[in-house]
C-alpha cells in the first residue's frame, strides 16, 4: 500500500465512523479498496475532493 493509498484509507475511515460518509465517499472506499487488492497506484487526484464533500449530507 502505497502512503498515498494509506492517507486516502485513514481519512475514509474516518468519515465512515463518524457516520459522515455520503454515497461518493463510498464508492471512494470501494475504489480505493479495489486499487490496493490489484497493488496499483492511486491517480494522483483520486482523493482530491474527499475533504471538500466531507461535510456534505445526502
Amino acid at each position: 500500500m502505497s502512503p498515498d493509498q494509506l492517507r486516502a484509507l485513514k481519512q475514509l475511515r474516518q468519515l465512515f465512523e463518524e457516520g459522515r460518509a455520503n454515497p461518493q465517499q463510498i464508492k471512494q472506499l470501494s475504489d480505493l479498496l479495489s486499487l490496493i487488492n490489484q497493488q496499483r497506484p492511486v491517480p494522483r487526484d483520486w482523493d482530491a475532493d474527499i475533504n471538500d464533500s466531507s461535510d456534505k449530507k445526502v
